[in-house]
């Protein structure tokens, strides 16, 4: 019998860790700052927040749900105790380098379904009323300070000057949050 080739064993070996890291490597390569493009920086915060509960929640219930298939392999309530903290902090540590790529996947998932428009108004302004630098951006109906981040104000602002009004049209997604939709708002650039 012939042996096995060390390369092939080691593959075989660590196959669902290679597995583990390459899923990783592509979801961050896909799934990287693409979508943070699209919405004032406000709004994406909105739904990173929501993803990151609902990264808990889902690590909490895997974690619960390896608990009880693995329950055969504990022999006594401390022992399950343990396992129980295992887990958790192996969750732990995946939930904080995953993080940024669930929050990623809600921005996406969201720009992937529309569920209506709206117009947002804002003045263009400076702060202390100093023209040197970059404009902000005065939100009138949510009463915020927006930097534009990702230019998608500025944008449609090129003839606007200081303490004039714009109004910018953002898509709704899914989640309800806006985001900037580049080849709807191409048409109707000032």
């Amino acid at each position: 019998m012939q042996q096995p080739k060390p390369f092939l064993a080691w593959l075989k070996k660590y196959r669902r860790k290679i597995m583990f890291w390459a899923v990783l490597i592509l979801l961050l390569v896909f799934f990287g700052n693409a979508d943070s493009k699209y919405y004032l920086h406000e709004d994406a915060k909105i739904i990173t927040k929501w993803s990151n509960i609902a990264l808990v929640i889902l690590s909490v219930v895997i974690a619960c749900l390896m608990l009880i298939i693995f329950r055969k392999h504990v022999d006594s309530w401390q022992h399950a105790v343990l396992y129980l903290l295992i887990i958790i902090v192996r969750f732990s540590i995946a939930a904080f380098f995953l993080h940024g790529i669930f929050g990623n996947i809600g921005l996406f998932v969201n720009r992937q379904f529309s569920t209506g428009q709206i117009q947002k108004h804002f003045v263009i302004t400076h702060l202390n009323g100093d023209t040197i630098g970059l404009p902000i951006y005065y939100s009138i109906a949510s009463r915020q300070i927006f930097t534009d981040d990702n230019d998608i104000i500025s944008s449609q602002t090129k003839r606007h000057k200081i303490k004039d009004t714009v109004a910018v049209n953002f898509t709704r997604g899914l989640f309800g949050v806006e985001y900037f939709n580049y080849a709807n708002n191409a048409k109707h650039a000032p």
